[in-house]
């Protein structure tokens, strides 16, 4: 590997004849070799409850739970909605962080019930609805204060082994293994190209039990 390298950085360089580059193999690239880190049915059971039993003075804590959950979005698209983000008729618009482009998201009849009790409870001067409870009300302090919320329900819920990304590739893999397509997956999800939305297939477990191969011999 680090051969590899050495020639592709001399060809880059000028010190070797990139002509030579056909005559050496590429860099192995292992992106998408590991599994996508989700929480098992048993972590969200236990998540689920605490998330709704949040402290009472982090309201938006519930309500921001199951935006993960359920809509799989990113910690800092969570931190960045404000009042102008809620559409009528159940639907919520977000900004992807990555690609800049909006996404008109449907709202899951438990997310809008809870999220109508925060937007009610949000003044207007607040230009966020998860801000935190004291200034600076900032972007930074908003992204951390959400990110500190899902922490703080994870460590209730007993679960030390996940991160906040893991609930949205909890939202990713039960959207995959109930059927939808990875198109549907990719525009829920903001991934600008749905090629990055196939490593949730290596755990869609019905699928791949149709395309397994029998075992050799009679062991199982």
């Amino acid at each position: 590997m680090t051969i590899l390298r050495s020639f592709s950085y001399l060809s880059e360089a000028g010190q070797i004849p990139k002509a030579g580059r056909k005559l050496y193999p590429k860099v192995a690239n292992h992106s998408y070799a590991r599994l996508p880190k989700n929480l098992s049915q048993e972590q969200v059971t236990l998540f689920v409850p605490h998330a709704r039993r949040g402290k009472t003075e982090t309201l938006s804590q519930p309500s921001s739970m199951l935006l993960f959950l359920r809509l799989g979005l990113r910690v800092q698209e969570v931190a960045g909605l404000t009042q102008r983000h809620r559409l009528k008729n159940g639907y919520l618009k977000v900004r992807c962080t990555k690609t800049y482009n909006d996404r008109i998201l449907p709202l899951p009849q438990d997310v809008a019930e809870r999220s109508s009790l925060i937007y009610a409870s949000v003044a207007a001067t607040l230009k966020r609805i998860f801000e935190p409870l004291r200034p600076p009300f900032t972007a930074e302090r908003s992204y951390t204060h959400v990110l500190n919320s899902i922490r703080y329900v994870f460590g209730l819920a007993g679960i030390n082994d996940r991160g906040a990304h893991s609930l949205r590739h909890t939202a990713a893999t039960e959207m995959v293994n109930s059927g939808a397509s990875f198109k549907d997956v990719a525009d829920v999800l903001g991934h600008k190209s749905v090629t990055t939305t196939f490593i949730y297939a290596k755990l869609d477990m019905k699928s791949l039990m149709c395309v397994a191969l029998p075992w050799p011999g009679d062991a199982r």
